[in-house]
């Protein structure tokens, strides 16, 4: 068997490895002299290509770049997959205890197993042996034989995708441990002798009513600001006169997130667009009620009508 030489090839914008037309699996013959260089560190330096044109340049060894393309593939599969030799279960397994702990019938769920999305594995195939036989030596020998641009390109996509996967496996875990604490203190709350607390009084009775006739599809902020300023509800050194006075983004109980958001008293009011408090003031723009919310819709007056999905759930 012929045993393939280690190369030096520069690294552009991204790795190429140069091939003959007729044969893309052949090695060119490449031109990498670069005079008056100027060494960066990590085999890349900068200087004068042969038409005296200024380049900057990154030369590896072949073999390297293959060992660490491999060692980074199969490290990015065990952060998401784990391995079983290890016991390391990966996201993959962070992901799956904890829905399953969500969906328990301590918290509230099921009490059934969540279904995870299958372990794929992209580099089963990469450990199985093409041949089997007596090798020039007469030993036996398993053999497995891959031509080397094929095998770049293909962990080269192995690493892109399982960067992808990782951050998608990332976020889920995120957002189910959010999920299993609210459940959790809302578990611990429900266990509460509320008989030994004084009973809850809502402080914000006027703000509360006058929202809760207010809040509709297609309401005008101008409308409520104006309102909640003469009120003191609201104060002008509230808001950056630079940002739009609902500029932010809130998420509800299901994990629903609305932009335009403004906070008065415990209501979370998401419109269809942004205003500046000047842009109120002017009446330049007047933008339009889409959803919303309130942190404890069972003291607001009225609430049943116009909070009818309960606490930090968006109407709408």
């Amino acid at each position: 068997m012929k045993k393939v030489s280690s190369l030096l090839l520069p690294i552009t914008a991204s790795f190429i490895l140069a091939a003959c037309a007729s044969n893309p699996n052949k090695a060119e013959k490449l031109n990498t002299e670069i005079q008056k260089t100027d060494d960066m560190g990590g085999g890349t330096v900068i200087g004068l290509n042969e038409k005296d044109e200024m380049v900057m340049q990154k030369k590896i060894r072949l073999a390297d770049y293959v060992r660490q393309l491999q060692f980074e593939v199969y490290g990015l599969e065990d952060t998401i997959y784990g391995g079983d030799e290890s016991g390391n279960r990966g996201l993959w397994g962070v992901l799956e205890e904890c829905q399953t702990k969500e969906n328990s019938a301590e918290m509230g769920g099921e009490g059934t197993y969540v279904k995870m999305p299958e372990k794929a594995r992209l580099t089963d195939r990469e450990d199985q042996f093409q041949k089997i036989g007596l090798d020039e030596k007469k030993n036996l020998v398993a053999v497995s034989t891959d031509y080397l641009r094929d095998r770049i390109r293909r962990f080269e996509n192995y690493k892109a995708t399982y960067k992808k996967r990782k951050d998608w496996y990332e976020t889920q875990v995120k957002i189910c441990n959010a999920n299993l604490e609210r459940k959790t203190y809302n578990a611990k709350q429900a266990k509460l002798d509320l008989s030994k607390y004084p009973p809850i009084t809502n402080t914000t009775s006027e703000l509360d009513r006058y929202v809760c006739r207010y809040v509709r599809q297609g309401a005008k902020m101008n409308d409520l600001v104006k309102t909640a300023l003469s009120k003191q509800w609201i104060m002008k050194e509230d808001f950056d006169q630079d940002m739009p006075v609902n500029s932010l983004k809130v998420v509800d109980s299901n994990q629903a997130e609305r932009p335009n958001v403004l906070r008065l008293g415990g209501w979370a009011l998401a419109f269809d667009k942004g205003a500046k408090l000047s842009e109120i003031e002017d009446n330049t723009t007047n933008p339009s009620l889409k959803s919303w919310m309130n942190d404890s819709a069972d003291i607001v007056p009225g609430g049943k009508n116009c909070l009818r999905r309960g606490s930090n759930l968006w109407n709408n």
